[in-house]
């Protein structure tokens, strides 16, 4: 990639490079979108979906202090 952007350059082209940050990319992962997905393009049904299924839904979170602790919500979003 350096090679490539020095080459334009000296050749007197413009270069130009964007990043992405992709670290809170699967937060936003809807679970039941994520499920369709892979029995539609990848054709993964029965034991192996449920597989995927079973590891996505049913979770929750919930935020603890040594004081208290917050009532406990459904996680529909995002990868455990």
């Amino acid at each position: 990639m350096v090679a490539d952007i020095l080459h334009a350059l000296d050749t007197g082209n413009i270069a130009l490079l964007t990043l992405l940050h992709l670290s809170a990319a699967f937060d936003s992962v809807d679970h039941s979108v994520l499920l369709q997905w892979l029995q539609k393009s990848y054709g993964l049904h029965g034991t192996v979906i449920g597989w995927f299924a079973s590891y996505l839904t049913g979770r929750s979170q919930y935020v603890r202090t040594p004081a208290s602790k917050s009532t406990p919500s459904f996680v529909l979003y995002g990868m455990p």
